[in-house]
């Protein structure tokens, strides 16, 4: 399914009094404030891949530490999932969705779905990584984004 077209979209846009610049800031707006109410942790498969170390570790050094699950311990570490990845990159919401959303013609966009795309799925270019996540709300944070 795709989205509104580009002139469907510019039309709305001005029927709300805003322009692409004022939607954009305030996605932005929204990405911020879930930035602030998550914290993810992120792990490798792959321990020794030079590609992570560049792109991760500060002129490449720094230590691995090494992770065994043992039944019957609670920890968000536990919790952690493989990471999708897609040739399809992935949007936690695109522009459209938003202006449908603000002009009353679809429901506000989940942020849940939102946060699970822009955190569990990634382009297959990073593949390599074999990367898990694990994720948790920050204490005395609202669940609100709107």
């Amino acid at each position: 399914m795709s989205g509104p077209s580009n002139d469907h979209m510019g039309r709305r846009q001005r029927s709300l009094g805003l322009s692409e610049a004022q939607l954009r800031k305030r996605l932005n707006q929204i990405w911020r404030q879930m930035k602030r109410q998550w914290r993810v942790l992120c792990f490798s498969e792959v321990p020794s891949n030079i590609l992570s170390w560049s792109h991760y570790a500060h002129y490449h050094e720094g230590v691995v530490f090494a992770f065994e699950p043992r039944g019957g311990v609670r920890s968000p570490l536990l919790a952690a999932r493989a990471v999708h990845y897609s040739k399809k990159v992935n949007t936690a919401a695109s522009l459209g969705d938003f202006v449908l959303f603000l002009t009353s013609q679809c429901p506000k966009p989940s942020n849940s779905e939102a946060f699970e795309k822009s955190v569990f799925c990634k382009s297959e270019d990073w593949s390599y990584e074999k990367e898990w996540r694990s994720s948790r709300r920050m204490p005395g944070q609202k669940q609100s984004c709107s």
